[in-house]
């Protein structure tokens, strides 16, 4: 008898999936797949169900694990199993998303915010077990005056919506609820179909029955949870449930099924139905037959719709192609700009520090000419302090070159400085430009952070927004103008801080401030510093720059990862 029923259920499950539109996964979802292949997706086994689900021998076991059998196969999907000894640890690992998916869960519960139920694929009801003495129940009002036990808190909860008047108790120990049952504590527990067989036949063999049922006609329907930040995984696992019939769904959930009832078989009833179904059959074949003609008829027009198309994919080729040698050209003309800024900066700069040794090297050699012009003529000893100065200041000119071209060349290794060390050199390059305008800067809160980078990147950085922190003071008139620098280590990161109170950046132009070409300072500005500044700190650096301001005014701040404190 169980041959024929396979028998029929196959015939059937086969012809009826044939007549429906195949699935097919999206390319962004099989590009899912193979990742997750390597990384297999992390599958929550839900605590104490079977043999709805469960774990044994170090594989799933139950009615779900033939269900993601399924869904492995049509999708090729892997998953790594995570098992928890109580609901507590199922709901800790599931609000930490150390879980992607969730075995099984109830479609309308919100037991678990962060998860995503499924479309339903199946639906169960409520059974009551009892000892043998106590007679099946037809009518709840039996049971107003009487006291239920469950094991699950949200069996109680999704029962009482229905069954306000009930008076249940949730006991999570199965053996004491089995016990409470059997001394006559309570009238009966309630569990969920598919359970009752299996918690009989292990608790209360020969002495416990089924004698009801409750919310068959309000049926508990039952999904797969998914983190709702994996809508990919979760389009996955909704297709792979739709191609698995609900005749197939029965089959399996039955196939776990302890035997409840004996019955003599009525194969006069089995006849019929194989005669019904051979009739199905060839009508079915009839219906594929020309289903096939109309394929024949679709496949051509799907041939010709495919011929336009990649017509248009090889024209859109060569757009692309087009913009993106457009793209390559822009950006190498801004990259030469840059380079032209940036040089444009550097000899501004150089200016700024040779002004003040020049000056003294042609007053010491207009005071030695004044000299021989005046007296009479000296020993060469005489003059040897004052060349001796003007050696020194040339020797901090040639210095200074040094530096600049130093600091203004790309680097090529990343090295380890101490972040103070770097700060105070960005200084002294425009130290010259501050006094001259009025300026204190310097470094307000000392710090010992070192870090692995490119140090000639990050002054070029820190240069942009120290000249843009003293242009920012051009208009204002006052004796306190002043830019404070410091770094923090917040978080495993190196925060860099820079600081000014020049009345801050208009709303307007904030949120431009990135934006290559954009600069509010007229014909002055050539757009690209903070632009190339965000590329470097993004790019190069794994960073990002963030700006705070207001009417006081603007404080940029560097935030670079993985750093290492002293």
């Amino acid at each position: 008898m169980k041959f024929v029923s396979s028998v029929l259920f196959c015939i059937f499950f086969t012809f009826s999936l044939d007549a429906n539109y195949p699935v097919k996964l999206t390319e962004q979802e099989k590009s899912y797949i193979k990742v997750k292949k390597i990384c297999p997706v992390s599958l929550c086994i839900e605590f104490d169900q079977f043999p709805i689900d469960g774990y044994a021998n170090k594989k799933q076991i139950g009615i779900m694990s033939d269900i993601y059998q399924k869904i492995t196969k049509f999708s090729g999907l892997s998953f790594t199993l995570i098992t928890s000894n109580s609901r507590l640890e199922l709901k800790q690992n599931i609000d930490t998303k150390k879980c992607d998916i969730l075995s099984v869960y109830a479609t309308d519960s919100t037991s678990y915010p962060t998860l995503q139920a499924t479309k339903p694929f199946t639906q169960t009801h409520f059974t009551l077990i009892s000892k043998l003495d106590k007679s099946f129940v037809s009518n709840t009002e039996v049971l107003k005056d009487k006291l239920l036990l469950t094991h699950l808190p949200m069996y109680k909860k999704y029962l009482k919506q229905y069954y306000p008047d009930l008076n249940i108790n949730v006991v999570p120990d199965k053996s004491e609820m089995i016990e409470t049952v059997l001394v006559g504590g309570a009238y009966a527990i309630v569990t969920l179909d598919e359970q009752a067989d299996y918690i009989i036949d292990k608790y209360g063999y020969g002495k416990l029955k089924i004698n009801g049922f409750l919310a068959k006609e309000k049926a508990l329907k039952a999904s797969i949870g998914v983190q709702k930040d994996e809508p990919l995984l979760f389009s996955i696992i909704e297709k792979s449930l739709s191609t698995i019939h609900p005749e197939e769904v029965s089959h399996i959930i039955n196939s776990w099924r302890l035997t409840r009832y004996h019955t003599v078989q009525d194969y006069t009833l089995v006849f019929s139905i194989l005669g019904v179904m051979s009739l199905s059959l060839i009508i079915m074949m009839y219906y594929q037959r020309k289903l096939r003609a109309f394929n024949k008829k679709l496949e051509s027009i799907v041939s010709e719709k495919t011929r336009v198309l990649q017509e248009v994919n090889v024209y859109l080729e060569e757009i692309v192609a087009q913009k993106v040698d457009e793209l390559i050209h822009k950006d190498e003309i801004m990259t030469m700009q840059s380079k032209q800024a940036v040089m444009g900066e550097m000899i501004s700069m150089i200016a700024h520090q040779w002004r003040q040794p020049l000056n003294n090297i042609t007053l010491q050699i207009s005071n030695i000419q004044i000299q021989q012009m005046l007296s009479e003529k000296k020993e060469c000893s005489e003059f040897m302090p004052t060349l001796d100065e003007i050696s020194k200041t040339l020797g901090y000119l040639s210095e200074t070159i040094d530096d600049f071209k130093t600091y203004f060349h790309p680097s090529k290794k990343s090295v380890v400085v101490e972040i103070d060390e770097l700060l105070q050199k960005s200084i002294n390059f425009v130290l010259v430009r501050a006094k001259v305008e009025g300026i204190k800067i310097g470094i307000t809160q000392a710090s010992t952070i070192e870090v692995n980078l490119y140090q000639n990147e990050l002054v070029q950085v820190l240069l942009n927004m120290l000249n843009n922190s003293i242009d920012a003071y051009s208009h204002i008139q006052r004796n306190d103008k002043s830019i404070a620098l410091y770094a923090l280590n917040i978080n495993q990161e190196l925060w860099i801080y820079v600081k000014d109170e020049a009345g801050g950046i208009k709303e307007e132009y904030l949120q431009r401030i990135f934006e290559p070409y954009f600069s509010t300072k007229g014909k002055n500005g050539t757009g690209l510093g903070l632009y190339m500044s965000q590329m470097i700190i993004e790019k190069q650096f794994l960073g990002k720059i963030e700006i705070q301001t207001d009417h006081e005014g603007t404080t940029f701040i560097i935030k670079i990862p993985k750093i290492r404190h002293v």
